[in-house]
């Protein structure tokens, strides 16, 4: 089932997985990671805004990567984020992926992603890459799950004290 939200609210009370570029929900469904309804949020008007004010900067969650990487407000005051928007995967996803969609995200665990797995986050009892060597895992071990958040733009956001509100 999809839902297409028109407003925060409708997209607050439908059930289902947030969608908007879709590039990291439709790689998990053909893999078979995410099942049940989707509720897109592409047609919410304003998310796909960037607001400079005196105080600060919004950015919506609908606004592309690409656009946060060349925006005229974002470049000259938060240069630390565009470089990151810039750098990340190719320009086809950073065209498609939103910021909320990048922030938002599930992590990259190859155990996470691999369907013949079961780990905490895929609702097993267990987190598989703690056993053995395992280069990708985080440096400080405090939860059941030892994989990072895949969010470059999240570290970015961090480093200038950024809020989320979601």
């Amino acid at each position: 089932m999809l839902t297409i939200a028109t407003t925060v609210e409708e997209a607050t009370q439908a059930a289902g997985e947030i969608r908007a570029g879709g590039t990291d929900v439709q790689e998990r469904r053909r893999a078979g990671l995410s099942h049940g309804p989707l509720v897109d949020i592409h047609k919410v008007a304003g998310l796909d805004q960037i607001e400079s004010t005196p105080s600060g900067t919004t950015i919506g969650a609908l606004v592309k990567i690409d656009t946060a990487a060349t925006d005229p407000h974002i470049v000259p005051s938060y240069a630390g984020l565009a470089q990151a928007a810039a750098g990340l995967a190719t320009p086809q996803i950073r065209w498609m992926g939103t910021m909320g969609g990048a922030l938002l995200q599930k992590t990259r665990c190859h155990f996470f992603r691999h369907p013949a797995y079961s780990c905490y986050k895929s609702g097993g009892d267990d987190c598989p890459a703690r056993e053995g060597h395992n280069p990708n895992g985080v440096v400080f071990d405090l939860g059941p799950c030892v994989f990072p958040h895949p969010a470059t733009l999240g570290m970015a956001l961090l480093a200038y004290e950024a809020e989320v509100e979601i």
